[in-house]
């Protein structure tokens, strides 16, 4: 099955779905209007709450039968992002979906929560080469399952906490700025930091307000933070549009941006072409922070 086909099912899928939750809604008010004549004749509160739960419960039924059928859509556009990726974007990508032993292994550095029913999940890899920049980026789902705090252990229900869900981003850098430099953005609740770092502060009281900086070399770490630096740093939070973590890592700028969106998600009501607008628009807002990155590293130079 050829890209065109798949957006053809897609499109059919979507107007099937429109077309069964009005039905739903439609067999819902006819089963209102006909369940009165199951009931004594009059109009007490008895009989109308009555017919209103008949009503409502035909209506979930068969709503939930035209979500059930809808999340088919969603199967088949994840199985679709590596074509968009290749006739949408002018970059050679590398797309991988599997939730496998993904190449991703500075999480643990940086979001590091080590508490007991720590879990997380990385999917939708994008590997690429833009203008000799070698980057990759995934969306990562942290979160911590925990019981709750009644009840024997064995019987007791579990509250999932997210504090992670967004965009992980490495690009790799020739002679970058810093060697261990991480900023923080204060909302950013995912970071503790692991090793003895040095907490500094800049000239600029705005970005102090909104960053916690550590390093190691404070004397490095304050010659980076120049105002063309920083600008670049609120820009990037600006474009990705969520909590923002930066951090040097040798040769690599890592980027986690905690935007609790998901990546390259299937908008069922909208369909297939708004779906496809939305995946190539997150592309690139990536394009553009490699952009600002690499813009500002051969300004530095």
């Amino acid at each position: 099955m050829n890209h065109q086909e798949q957006i053809q099912i897609l499109k059919k899928r979507k107007n099937i779905t429109f077309l069964l939750f009005f039905a739903s809604i439609a067999v819902g008010i006819a089963t209102f209007f006909i369940s009165s004549n199951f009931f004594d004749a009059g109009y007490s509160l008895i009989n109308w709450v009555a017919q209103f739960f008949a009503g409502f419960i035909v209506t979930a039924l068969a709503s939930t039968a035209a979500f059930m059928y809808s999340r088919k859509g969603t199967t088949i556009y994840d199985a679709m992002v590596g074509d968009i990726l290749h006739n949408e974007i002018d970059i050679n990508l590398k797309y991988t979906e599997s939730d496998g032993k993904l190449p991703i292994k500075y999480i643990n550095q940086y979001l590091n929560r080590t508490s007991s029913g720590s879990h997380k999940k990385i999917t939708k890899l994008v590997e690429g080469n833009y203008k000799g920049i070698k980057f990759k980026f995934c969306h990562l789902y942290k979160y911590t399952v925990s019981p709750n705090s009644y009840g024997p252990m064995n019987t007791t229900p579990r509250t999932k906490t997210t504090w992670f869900k967004g965009i992980w981003l490495e690009i790799d850098i020739k002679n970058a700025p810093s060697r261990d430099l991480i900023l923080v953005e204060k909302r950013f609740k995912a970071h503790k930091v692991r090793n003895k770092k040095t907490s500094i502060s800049t000239e600029s009281i705005e970005f102090n307000k909104k960053f916690n900086i550590n390093t190691m070399n404070q004397t490095e770490a304050l010659k980076v933070l120049s105002p063309r630096y920083m600008e670049m740093i609120m820009d990037v939070e600006k474009i990705l549009r969520g909590k923002l973590l930066l951090a040097y890592n040798g040769d690599k700028l890592i980027v986690a941006a905690d935007t609790r969106r998901p990546l390259f998600k299937y908008d069922r009501f909208k369909g297939p072409e708004k779906s496809i607008q939305a995946t190539t628009e997150q592309i690139n807002k990536i394009i553009e922070v490699i952009n600002l990155v690499n813009r500002y590293n051969k300004l530095r130079k």
